[in-house]
């Protein structure tokens, strides 16, 4: 299927939980294919995320057991790194989704882009922020069931030992301070941010880089950073941080107060 722009795009369906449109509209959707005919191999170096591949491989594992009551070994053994670095993916920069306004049944399309390091529109490269469904891990403060992370990658792909088609993103989750409250003064929700992989050579998985399903993305989120100088050691360290800029968007507000 095909917009308006020629480009190529796949329709998904949205969570159960996310609120119902009254009304026939737009559904999510990724848009603007960067390149058809990829592998795994080529977008971890394309988008500059070495750690694509195994952290790839742990959520198709995870994946192989969720579909089966008792996994077959053959098809665990099958998922090695170097088969699914040699899978073929397809590699896009805009997954679109559609926010229900909260004073009416009315919505917005949040654009959500991911351009690794690669420039956006002869710009800066762009990596958007957004909100993520963690209801399956529990609340976090006046986060409740979400969570705030960047694109680092839109990948569809087809798993190597099933019939099945993935459309996932590479992301990089941030680290809510004060258990996800309120923090006095600004009234917002802080972070810490994770500085990204530079070099990746052991099998270890950090725990703020994963893949999901792009049915757990909510949202855009609106960050605001800063630096907070910390000493240790009596050597001064900066420390980047973000808010989560929930007085901006109306939707973001409602959700965290």
């Amino acid at each position: 299927m095909t917009d308006y722009n020629g480009f190529d795009f796949t329709t998904i369906e949205a969570p159960s939980w996310l609120p119902v449109l009254n009304h026939p509209g737009p559904t999510r959707c990724f848009r603007g294919m960067v390149r058809e005919k990829l592998d795994v191999g080529s977008i971890a170096s394309q988008q500059s995320c070495p750690d694509l591949v195994v952290t790839l491989q742990q959520f198709l594992i995870n994946s192989l057991s969720l579909a089966n009551a008792v996994p077959s070994a053959t098809n665990f053994l099958s998922l090695t790194h170097n088969v699914i670095k040699s899978t073929p993916a397809k590699l896009y920069n805009t997954y679109s989704v559609p926010v229900e306004n909260f004073q009416d049944n009315s919505f917005t399309i949040h654009p959500i882009r991911c351009t690794g390091p690669h420039s956006w529109q002869n710009g800066p490269p762009r990596n958007d922020f957004v909100l993520i469904d963690k209801s399956e891990k529990g609340t976090y403060g006046a986060l409740g069931r979400l969570g705030v992370a960047r694109i680092e990658a839109f990948i569809e792909l087809s798993n190597p030992v099933m019939d099945e088609i993935h459309q996932v993103a590479m992301i990089t989750e941030l680290v809510p301070e004060n258990a996800g409250n309120l923090i006095d003064g600004s009234g917002m929700v802080r972070f810490v941010w994770q500085q990204p992989i530079e070099s990746y050579v052991s099998d270890e998985i950090s725990s703020h880089r994963k893949i999901i399903p792009i049915t757990d993305i909510i949202c855009l989120a609106h960050m605001v950073s800063f630096v907070c100088q910390k000493k240790i050691h009596g050597i001064v360290s900066e420390i980047p941080k973000l808010f989560l800029n929930s007085h901006i968007d109306l939707t973001i507000y409602n959700a965290v107060y």
